[in-house]
């Protein structure tokens, strides 16, 4: 509403919902509260992450000319013991507190998608839904919006350029480097620079 964009591009992966049906993001040590769908009567409805985390608060830096013990150590008494107890505490009072997430993430898609095709809607923007992660589990979103849609086939575009082989799949569309005990191998399973123009270029296809 805001800005009045011509188009409105929306990211339809497995993912997404996974996330949006859980109080946390996914992260390694502490949990990071983020926002989640609640039910409220028959209405599905986003609420604000359970707690602000204390780990996007810390005051700490790196002292370069200490050795990684001391600042290992100096962070763990000055900030890590510190975070992990106000995160811990928040953590058990929001499982008392709070309502719990609905966890049906098919149902949470379709109630997001009607409130954004909604929205776009009413501003006069031309939504295209992005397809990407999975062909099987992106081919219902066609099933979620109304007329007027358009879809942007990243996933079948992704595997028609790897001749639909797993191997040459992730060969194109990961990240690879150099593995100290496996030589080459993946290292990152978002998008490379090959399949981002990939990508690009079904949004492109979408757009004319």
């Amino acid at each position: 509403p805001l800005y009045k964009p011509d188009y409105l591009i929306v990211q339809c992966s497995p993912w997404l919902s996974e996330r949006a049906a859980d109080r946390y993001a996914p992260s390694y040590g502490l949990r990071i509260p983020s926002p989640y769908f609640v039910a409220v009567g028959d209405k599905l409805v986003l609420r604000a992450p359970a707690y602000p985390s204390r780990l996007f608060s810390m005051q700490w830096e790196y002292d370069s000319a200490r050795s990684k013990l001391y600042n290992f150590l100096y962070f763990l008494f000055t900030e890590g013991y510190a975070a992990y107890a106000y995160d811990g505490w928040h953590y058990l009072k929001a499982m008392v507190t709070t309502p719990s997430p609905v966890t049906d993430r098919a149902r949470i898609e379709k109630a997001f998608f009607e409130q954004v095709q909604q929205i776009a809607s009413e501003n006069k923007v031309k939504m295209i839904v992005l397809n990407l992660g999975d062909l099987q589990y992106t081919a219902r979103s066609h099933a979620l919006v109304g007329p007027g849609v358009r879809f942007a086939e990243a996933d079948s575009l992704l595997w028609s350029r790897a001749g639909n082989d797993e191997k040459a799949y992730a060969r194109q569309n990961y990240i690879w480097g150099n593995n100290a005990k496996e030589g080459l191998a993946i290292i990152d399973r978002h998008p490379s620079a090959t399949a981002h123009r990939t990508i690009s270029e079904a949004i492109v296809k979408a757009l004319q």
